[in-house]
């Protein structure tokens, strides 16, 4: 173990901390391992891993410049632009494939050649993958440049895509472009094994938004992961993996339970007043009823995009509406409904 030691003493551990680590790791699992496992556990605490009898540090993209060889990275893969094939000076044929991956430091391109391009075939944004006994290079444009070879490895650690369970489907939103066409975009929430998504799709068809159901099961097969958000170009990247679709509780607040800055949930009432519009200082138009829960009633503001759905509602009509926020306004409590928010008339 005596070579697993300098690799650590590298990073700048004396040998007094490493001893102390020791004993913390072993305490902590109650004494059940040796002092060589919990060194093995503590280097990969610290990031070091063991290939082939070698010690290898991984690095954060931040710390990487042009020329370096060696290299270990643990990173995601945001974009997979495939592998292509090149003809060598002696008539044979080559590959390589190339990509964009990220750390918590930053980005950089990912090159693989020739066998190793082959494992972009497997992967799909939002891939988390090792890659060991990389070097690195400086591209055509300037742009650091990952490059994985003959003998350096990938280890896939997770394929990549977003499965989970759609909790809220959102009223999809249309737009107008400059030219004057129109763009469609739906927003669903999906809870995966790790977190909750935001996924955005493009251009949905009428067909496909009567498919998707809340408490269904799908899988995102390709998109654009941005930290808690994804953006996908075609309903197609969209697989449903289970009919087993459950109940999705809406969250719904009764009117007394509803304090100011609450977020992302559900309220039903009678409208209790005509609605009343008007158009903000920004420019922003707005909608105002007064919604009614027994013997409780509550202001409710609709922005922009909502406003023209409120034209069509008249008092009595019983209103369902889902991710709302609440605020303190200048007369007390008011809820206020966004461009995401669902709305149904019951």
């Amino acid at each position: 173990m005596e070579d697993l030691l300098l690799a650590i003493k590298k990073l700048g551990i004396s040998e007094e901390e490493i001893e102390h680590l020791i004993e913390e790791k072993r305490r902590s699992l109650g004494y059940l391992i040796d002092e060589d496992v919990a060194l093995r556990l503590i280097a990969r605490d610290l990031g070091i891993l063991i290939h082939e009898g070698i010690f290898l540090t991984e690095v954060k993209i931040k710390d990487l410049v042009p020329n370096m060889r060696s290299v270990t990275l643990n990173v995601t893969l945001e974009k997979n632009f495939g592998v292509r094939e090149f003809d060598r000076k002696d008539g044979s044929k080559g590959k390589f494939g190339r990509g964009l991956v990220k750390d918590d430091t930053g980005s950089a391109f990912l090159v693989l050649w020739n066998d190793k391009a082959e494992v972009l075939h497997k992967l799909k944004s939002g891939a988390q993958i090792v890659i060991k006994q990389g070097y690195t290079r400086e591209g055509m444009d300037g742009s650091l440049e990952i490059h994985v070879g003959e003998r350096s490895e990938i280890e896939i650690v997770r394929e990549g895509g977003v499965k989970g369970r759609i909790l809220k489907i959102y009223d999809p939103l249309e737009y107008i472009r400059d030219d004057g066409s129109k763009v469609r975009l739906l927003c669903f929430l999906i809870k995966g094994e790790e977190d909750e998504k935001r996924a955005f799709l493009w251009n949905p068809s009428e067909e496909f938004l009567k498919k998707l159901i809340e408490g269904m099961e799908v899988e995102i097969i390709e998109g654009q992961i941005r930290e808690k958000e994804i953006y996908i170009k075609k309903e197609s990247h969209i697989r449903v993996t289970s009919q087993d679709i459950i109940s999705i509780n809406n969250n719904v607040k009764r009117f007394n339970e509803i304090e100011p800055n609450m977020k992302d949930f559900a309220i039903e009432g009678i409208i209790e007043s005509e609605p009343e519009f008007g158009t903000a200082q920004s420019g922003s138009k707005f909608a105002k009823i007064i919604l009614r829960e027994g013997d409780v009633i509550i202001p409710v503001i609709f922005w922009n995009e909502k406003v023209e759905f409120i034209k069509n509602l008249k008092r009595g009509d019983y209103l369902f509406i889902d991710g709302c926020r609440s605020r303190a306004g200048p007369n007390g409590l008011e809820i206020i409904v966004n461009k995401w928010s669902k709305i149904r008339v019951k």
